[in-house]
């Protein structure tokens, strides 16, 4: 640090608390597929010098072999606001549907959750593994068709 300093930059360092992150359950099938997709995809538009774009994924419910693949330019997902006498560039903002099937489910399910353990990637087959995200295990259940 004191090299660091003689050189003239700052040295500043802060803790985090892992806790959290320490007692979540182990990534499912889902998780392991998905951050894998997401990780190949963005390598391949480096590689093809692709920039100002993020990486997303169609069709998750359906079988990997289905999943479309895309590359959302950066701009498509951003507005223009007026702040301070000047015009700039914001990602919009979506609101969560308070009154909608997820937020149902979560507040049904919480008072069991308060006192129980409930860790969706060790009760799925670990063959499909899909249903790890709870907006696609409703999906299934076609709360959120109905």
């Amino acid at each position: 640090r004191a090299d660091f300093a003689r050189r003239g930059h700052r040295f500043t360092y802060f803790c985090h608390f892992m806790g959290h992150q320490g007692r979540c359950a182990l990534p499912s099938n889902f998780d392991c597929n998905y951050s894998y997709t997401l990780g190949y995809m963005a390598g391949a538009l480096v590689e093809a010098g692709k920039t100002g774009v993020l990486t997303a994924v169609r069709n998750l419910s359906l079988p990997i072999d289905s999943w479309e693949l895309r590359a959302v330019p950066l701009l498509d997902l951003m507005q223009t606001e007026h702040r301070d006498g000047r015009d700039i560039a914001l990602v919009r903002r979506f609101a969560v549907d308070l009154g909608g099937a997820i937020v149902k489910y979560w507040k049904d399910q919480q008072g069991e959750w308060a006192v129980e353990d409930n860790f969706p990637g060790y009760k799925m087959d670990p063959v499909v593994g899909n249903e790890a995200n709870l907006s696609m295990i409703l999906r299934r259940r076609s709360f959120l068709t109905a």
